[in-house]
């Protein structure tokens, strides 16, 4: 709670540099007064090295593999989707045409590519960092660059990583708790600025569908031979919402249906 109370405050009061990093000053706030109470275990740290290289591993063709992860791209398509389609109500600027989707799922697809040649993760859209950028309003691409730039050495630095693991939860929760619900602010800002009409029983169910499929954590497994895929949240939410977007008739169809059950 102190960190959310901190970023709150300096988001809205501060002035100047302050208010530009309100994220780091609460998760700073929230970490001090973590340590004065004893909940950080500082032995990562001790144990860490200074300089580190990441462990390369070289791709292997494994078909039970791929069909376990290959869907997890799913969610990784439709969370790149959303964080362009956020970023552009932040930005106030149309990043689905320019750059483009196309652009930017290319750049992220051969980036996840590159980075699996070499062992390691996937790379993808952090939706935090839309919400970062909400808070601050810094969203020069020369600043992502530097910013992008600096994450690659600090990879190197395994002090730096075991610090940021210590990190205590509920300090990264307090964050989150920002974060996250700017996210979810954007989009809300993004169906009011299309002026997205609630008033049509299709909008409205399809928004619902979404949301708690999207949130109550609905699971749908699909068993193919022996590999068994789960779609699970997010995926799941945007699969169900692009087929009941195609199925449910349009706002003609519905005003036709409406008026052929008025008595004549």
């Amino acid at each position: 709670m102190i960190t959310l109370a901190t970023i709150i405050g300096i988001s809205m009061f501060a002035k100047g540099f302050f208010k530009v990093v309100p994220v780091i000053f609460g998760l700073g706030t929230g970490y001090i007064l973590a340590a004065v109470l004893g909940r950080i275990d500082y032995s990562p740290i001790i144990q860490a090295r200074w300089i580190g290289i990441p462990n390369f591993s070289l791709p292997k063709f494994d078909i039970g593999a791929i069909m376990i992860v290959a869907p997890i791209a799913l969610t990784t398509i439709v969370e790149h989707i959303g964080d362009v389609l956020a970023m552009s109500g932040v930005v106030k600027r149309d990043l689905a045409k320019d750059p483009g989707l196309t652009r930017t799922l290319m750049g992220d697809g051969i980036a996840t590519s590159v980075a699996a040649l070499l062992g390691g993760p996937a790379n993808t859209t952090y939706s935090q960092n839309t919400g970062v950028v909400a808070l601050t309003k810094v969203w020069d691409p020369k600043v992502m660059r530097i910013a992008a730039i600096m994450t690659m050495f600090i990879g190197l630095i395994p002090k730096l990583n075991a610090f940021t693991s210590t990190i205590p939860k509920p300090v990264i929760g307090g964050a989150v708790i920002v974060l996250f619900g700017m996210i979810a602010s954007i989009g809300a800002r993004t169906l009011v600025d299309n002026r997205v009409d609630f008033s049509k029983t299709r909008n409205m169910i399809i928004f619902a569908v979404i949301l708690v499929f999207g949130l109550g954590g609905a699971v749908i497994p699909i068993k193919i031979g022996l590999v068994e895929i789960k779609l699970v949240g997010m995926a799941l939410a945007a699969i169900v919402g692009i087929i009941l977007n195609i199925v449910l008739p349009h706002e003609m169809d519905e005003d036709k249906e409406n008026e052929e059950t008025i008595p004549q």
